[in-house]
């Protein structure tokens, strides 16, 4: 369940010491409705206007996964909480894979998950339906497995992938231990309807593959990474009885490192509107003297038929970046989306979070800045009044000790400049930092400005902000410290008033 995060956080560990800091002021407290410490939130869902279940796991005294449910209101105070599994159970899984909690409004909320069957290699595949006192009704499907592709008797995360479709079936693909992707089909009922092999796709296993819903939620795709030619992704879709009816062997803009087991695109289908939009992370080998550069957010939606339609880009950084994960984009029911990923450094010391329409024009976006503490978004839902939760794995930098949370962001928070600084975070950021011969200056603010002056209070370098980002030319500026200052303001009028500040360092 969610081993990446392993991975991530034990690259956070090891690399914490060598990392140098954002020198932005900081001095807002960020506002979290609930601090989990070191129970980890892999799913969120609204069930009315103000309350959300959550699926959740920690480690007990036996060092044992616990998983449980719980009913909490989205001011963070938990209601009830039920441990899903007992060590019996878990004494015979080794990492359960668990999906997300689906909830369709004429049925009860419910989610999927795996278990091995008597303690063997064979996985069994299983429906918890999560009642409103919070007792579940578990079903079997009629379904095992023994071909799944592992890493230490582990379930990566990302081989495996459930969707549901609108008359409840369920598609289940995964990877296999000899190299193709297996695609299982469900009626509503639990009884296979069908189920196919793509034997000559050979994936890349450790980065796995993205199974999404068609237009009609009849069909399937199924979007992987190709590994015969240029690092990209290729979508095949399925039709209702899981023939292959089309085939693109390039999407659009979606590119990944080839050598990185962590970069992948992920893709979510709106619910509303029925389009697919993706995160990932773009990058550009190195060319000359030139260092690869990964950029860091792309953001995509499509069309029906799988043609990128609209996107949007995020930060370039010659380091790699936590560019977001499958369940940190969501949207709403009047055309918002939201998106939330990492940006900024080697590990994201930075959390990115963007308010945008169906065409991911962006309404607004905030950073949460600060000089010792991680935070990785792992979880993002939109609340029904606007606005969105977003769970965070967090760490501290200086204790090394987990500092998990879930905040709430208000669509005030995208808007006002006020509002945002009250729960802790920017409207303007800047990087690389420490930099050499570019200084970027990232905001969404309209009619803003930045100033940069030295040490000793000269101005070096004013202009508007026109853009998303601007790249400042510092060649020519000697090594040192030097303040930036953004300023929002009322052009018709002069008037402007400073909204960030912070230093940056030319080496």
């Amino acid at each position: 369940m969610k081993n990446i995060r392993l991975y991530i956080l034990l690259a956070l560990l090891l690399m914490a010491g060598g990392v140098t800091m954002q020198a932005q002021e900081y001095p807002y407290n960020l506002e979290e409705i609930r601090s989990t410490g070191d129970t980890v939130v892999f799913a969120m869902n609204y069930i009315d206007e103000t309350t959300l279940l959550t699926l959740a796991s920690k480690t007990n005294d036996d060092n044992k996964p616990v998983v449980f449910v719980q009913k909490m209101r989205d001011d963070g105070e938990v209601l009830a909480s039920v441990q899903v599994w007992n060590d019996e159970f878990l004494a015979d899984t080794a990492t359960p894979f668990i999906t997300e909690i689906f909830r369709f409004q004429d049925r009860e909320p419910f989610f999927f998950f795996l278990k091995r069957h008597d303690g063997s290699d064979t996985c069994t595949f299983h429906k918890a339906i999560i009642h409103e006192d919070l007792g579940l009704t578990f079903e079997d499907y009629d379904w095992f497995g023994s071909d799944f592709y592992e890493v230490n008797g582990h379930l990566m995360n990302k081989t495996v992938n459930v969707i549901v479709g609108k008359e409840g079936e369920a598609v289940l693909s995964y990877n296999t231990e000899n190299m193709c992707i297996k695609t299982v089909k469900f009626d509503d009922t639990g009884h296979v309807y069908d189920a196919v092999s793509l034997i000559d796709t050979y994936p890349d296993l450790l980065s796995g593959h993205g199974l999404v819903t068609t237009p009609d939620s009849l069909g399937c795709r199924i979007i992987m990474q190709r590994t015969d030619g240029p690092y990209g992704y290729s979508c095949l879709t399925l039709d209702s009885e899981l023939n292959l009816v089309g085939a693109i062997m390039n999407v659009d803009q979606l590119s990944y490192p080839p050598v990185s087991c962590c970069d992948n695109a992920y893709f979510r289908v709106n619910r509303y509107s029925g389009k697919t939009y993706s995160i990932n992370k773009w990058s550009v080998p190195a060319y000359n003297n030139n260092p690869e550069i990964y950029q860091d957010i792309l953001m995509s939606v499509y069309d029906e038929n799988m043609v990128q339609t609209h996107y949007t880009w995020g930060i370039h950084t010659p380091t790699v970046c936590q560019g977001g994960l499958i369940y940190t984009i969501d949207f709403g029911p009047s055309d918002e989306v939201y998106m939330a990923g990492g940006m900024d450094g080697a590990v994201p010391h930075n959390l990115y979070v963007a308010y945008m329409d169906q065409d991911l024009n962006k309404y607004g976006e905030i950073y949460y800045v600060h000089p010792s503490k991680y935070l990785i978004a792992e979880c993002l839902v939109a609340c029904p009044d606007g606005g969105c939760l977003v769970y965070c794995d967090g760490l501290d930098d200086n204790t090394h000790a987990a500092e998990n949370c879930i905040i709430k962001i208000t669509v005030s928070d995208f808007l006002n400049i006020e509002e945002a600084h009250s729960h802790g975070f920017a409207v303007a950021t800047v990087y690389p930092n420490p930099g050499k011969d570019v200084l970027n200056i990232r905001t969404a603010l309209q009619n803003a400005r930045v100033e940069v002056y030295d040490l000793k209070g000269r101005l070096i370098h004013g202009q508007a902000l026109t853009e998303h980002v601007t790249a400042i030319d510092a060649t020519d500026w000697v090594e040192g410290v030097y303040v930036w200052k953004v300023y929002a303001g009322d052009p018709s009028t002069g008037s402007k008033s400073r909204v960030e500040t912070g230093k940056w360092i030319k080496e």
